[in-house]
């Protein structure tokens, strides 16, 4: 990423993806900084940690690609929260959130989320307590812009996608894009959701999980670029450098 005249390709920083898990032997991963954990729920309700970081679905590894591909230089953290079938619960993302924080995470990648508000807080919880501790949770929107989580918790940051967005990056400001009229999407980020499936082929559009990993790569390059500042100044920073679409911009 170009930023005043330097180029910052995320090094220096972790970026955790909790998802299913990250295959380091993906072609596409072969020069990147991969480790990780799963985490499993057991009888009495504790996170367990087991060695086994196989991708289990394939998403996580489609998410670290577009990472390193954006920001080679950030090390990565897998956390496998997510089944073969992508099916997870908001604990168990909760404590992928956490245990990134915990080794050192700056940025923490959840490209999935909860629609149930009844399981929002046990969410906010976690978002709350690793920002303060420095680190922040990028998450991937509803495609179809309803309520989601953590995607539209405070803490937390939000990103959609739309196809017409391949290269830029939008902040829907809430001063265009006011809550009352706008709803969930008001104050979000807007990435592009192009990838090609495998690293095969055209770039498809797959929606706001990708659209997720681009900002969290972009995040990177930023914190490298401010290595003495916070999330706070990052996320700023990349509000300055984004464009303001018009509010009459499609969202999907």
């Amino acid at each position: 990423m170009r930023f005043r005249g330097r180029d910052f390709d995320g090094s220096g920083v972790c970026v955790a993806v909790v998802d299913s898990g990250i295959n380091p032997e993906d072609p596409r991963l072969t020069t990147a900084q991969v480790e990780g954990w799963a985490l499993t729920m057991d009888a009495t309700g504790h996170a367990c940690v087991g060695a086994d970081t196989d991708d289990v679905h394939g998403h996580g590894t489609e998410v670290a690609a577009v990472l390193h591909r954006r920001a080679p230089g950030a090390r990565l953290l897998g956390i496998r929260v997510a089944d073969a079938d992508f099916q997870t619960t908001a604990e168990l993302i909760a404590a992928g959130v956490e245990s990134a924080c915990r080794e050192g995470a700056s940025i923490i990648n959840v490209s999935m989320g909860a629609a149930d508000p009844g399981r929002a807080r046990v969410l906010q919880e976690s978002c709350a307590r690793v920002r303060a501790l420095g680190s922040v949770v990028v998450a991937a929107s509803h495609p179809d812009g309803r309520a989601s989580f953590p995607a539209d918790l405070p803490q937390a940051v939000g990103v959609l996608s739309h196809p017409d967005c391949q290269e830029r990056l939008f902040h829907l400001a809430a001063h265009r894009f006011p809550p009352a009229e706008f709803a969930h999407i008001s104050g979000k980020f807007v990435a592009p959701g192009y990838a090609a499936p495998n690293g095969e082929g055209d770039p498809a559009y797959l929606g706001s999980g990708i659209a997720a990993a681009e900002f969290s790569a972009w995040l990177a390059c930023i914190a490298e670029a401010q290595p003495h500042e916070g999330v706070d100044v990052w996320l700023e920073t990349l509000r300055h450098l984004a464009l303001v679409p018009d509010p009459e911009f499609g969202y999907a």
